[in-house]
């Protein structure tokens, strides 16, 4: 999936960063998740 997002892409950033994509793609998925993690933590919590 992410290997055609980054071919049928935009093209903008995808073209400039060839492989990066990936990289960053998983990062913000981190990051996105651990986020939410987070706030359901803090409404389960109270």
């Amino acid at each position: 999936m992410s290997k055609n997002d980054g071919v049928a892409g935009p093209g903008g950033p995808i073209a400039r960063l060839d492989g990066a994509p990936l990289t960053a793609l998983g990062i913000t998925s981190v990051v996105i998740f651990f986020i939410a993690l987070v706030v359901i933590s803090l409404i389960f919590g109270q």
